[in-house]
């Protein structure tokens, strides 16, 4: 029977590898399977962790991002308003506290904000015309701290001050204070070519605006505490803006031509040449012109008057000429009647005569181009005076009476204390006018071609860095 059972044994294991079974094989086949789960687990564990770093550190950097765009801001605008004090001629003690609490109102104390005139570093370093606001806050942080970063520093620096622009102005009207300054009482209108205005006064109104006329040109400006009224359906195209700043005298630094005295002479480099008998330092006389003929630069001591002439013709050869005294009766230069005038790189230069010998020759005469013939006159295009024109020194007040139609000229107006008064009509010409004001009570249109000879430079408070 055992035989039997062993022989069926063999029969059902045919094919079969009998042997010994193996104790270990399924135990080992479970420890693998911990060992690989538990490695699982712990990779996970880490890239849970370096996620949440890296999500928390992107937070909280958004978060320090936020901080230093307010703190940018703050600076800048903190930057600004001490630059703003520099400008309105405050010292630098001005600028630093109005800085400070600039930045103290937008939320950031004193501790946390620093104010330098001028500026400790960058591009306009020791320039007391800038002002440098720097402010460092920490941000405390939410969720890297768990890897051990409690907090973020964030600094933020503005700087600001004067950005001096190029200006397009053909009209400058210098007076800071006078009501109407720009006093515009014709109807009809005034055109400027490529060209702008700007009215300084903070008188209300500064520029005044009547009688149903147009004033035209690139922009129209006048100093934000002054006004520009239109009256009587008047109209300006552009409108008139206001703007924060009254432009400073671009010729103020020019050297004036001085006459010359009785000899001995006059102070080095003085205009002594007399072109005529008429009148000379010692004893000045008008020059009366009533007839054509050609005038020779130098100095006109008591005046240059010319009338009449019958339609003739008065020439003025390249130089500069200058009306030395002869009171407002009769000195200065007084055009009257229908003599045509020309002159290419001509100067004209209406001033006091101090070193007469009578008071009476001692103020400023008239200057006064009031004929009704042709005029075409050019200023130099080289040398000491190039550019100018008409021009009246600053002892002189009585106006500037322009009255011609459609005469030709190309050069500066340039009337530092005085009023241009025009009441003519037709093209100024090719001329930049500044003068200390401008009254246009002519019937008229009159237009202004626009030329850059004198560079106009607008003081502009603007963020530099």
């Amino acid at each position: 029977m055992a035989s039997l059972a062993a022989a069926k044994l063999g029969v059902r294991n045919a094919g079969r590898r009998v042997g010994p079974a193996s104790p270990t094989s399924c135990p080992r086949t479970s420890r693998w399977k911990n060992e690989d789960g538990g490695q699982v687990i712990v990779l996970v564990a880490v890239a849970v962790a370096v996620l949440l770093g890296i999500g928390g550190l992107v937070l909280d950097i958004g978060m320090a991002m936020v901080l230093r765009g307010d703190e940018q801001r703050a600076a800048d605008a903190a930057a600004l308003a001490g630059a703003t004090e520099i400008f309105l001629g405050g010292t630098v003690s001005d600028a630093e506290l109005s800085a400070q609490a600039f930045a103290e109102e937008n939320g950031y104390d004193s501790a946390e904000v620093v104010v330098r005139v001028p500026p400790k570093s960058g591009k306009h370093i020791g320039d007391p015309n800038y002002v440098e606001v720097s402010i460092r806050r920490t941000s405390r942080t939410s969720f890297i701290r768990l890897l051990g970063i409690d907090s973020l520093a964030v600094t933020a620096r503005g700087v600001a001050g004067l950005n001096p622009l190029p200006g397009d102005y053909a009209l400058i009207v210098l007076n800071r204070t006078a009501c109407k300054a720009y006093d515009h009482t014709s109807s009809s209108n005034l055109t400027i070519k490529n060209g702008a205005a700007i009215v300084n006064s903070s008188c209300e109104p500064s520029a005044y605006q009547g009688g149903g006329s147009l004033v035209t040109g690139t922009h129209l400006d006048y100093y934000v505490e002054g006004a520009w009224q239109l009256s009587n359906n008047a109209t300006a195209q552009p409108s008139p803006t206001a703007v924060g700043f009254q432009i400073e005298d671009p010729l103020a630094d020019e050297p004036r031509p001085v006459p010359c005295g009785p000899p001995p002479g006059g102070p080095s480099g003085c205009i002594g040449k007399s072109p005529t008998s008429d009148g000379t330092a010692s004893n000045p006389k008008l020059t009366h012109i009533t007839s054509a003929t050609v005038l020779q630069p130098g100095t006109y001591y008591g005046g240059l008057k010319i009338s009449g002439t019958g339609g003739g013709a008065v020439k003025f050869k390249p130089g500069l000429y200058v009306f030395a005294g002869g009171g407002s009766s009769t000195g200065g230069f007084d055009y009257t009647g229908t003599a045509s005038l020309s002159g290419t790189g001509v100067t004209f230069f209406n001033t006091d005569y101090a070193a007469a010998p009578k008071a009476a020759d001692r103020p400023c005469g008239d200057f006064s181009l009031q004929g009704s013939g042709s005029l075409s006159f050019t200023a130099p295009t080289s040398g000491t005076y190039k550019d100018m024109l008409f021009w009246q020194s600053d002892s002189c007040t009585q106006a500037f009476k322009y009255a011609g139609s459609s005469w030709t000229i190309a050069g500066v107006i340039y009337l530092p204390n005085a009023q241009l008064n025009v009441s003519g009509g037709g093209k100024l010409g090719a001329t930049q006018v500044i003068v200390d004001t401008f009254s246009y009570s002519g019937s008229n249109a009159i237009t202004i071609d626009y030329t850059n000879y004198v560079p106009t430079i607008l003081p502009v408070i603007a963020l530099v860095e």
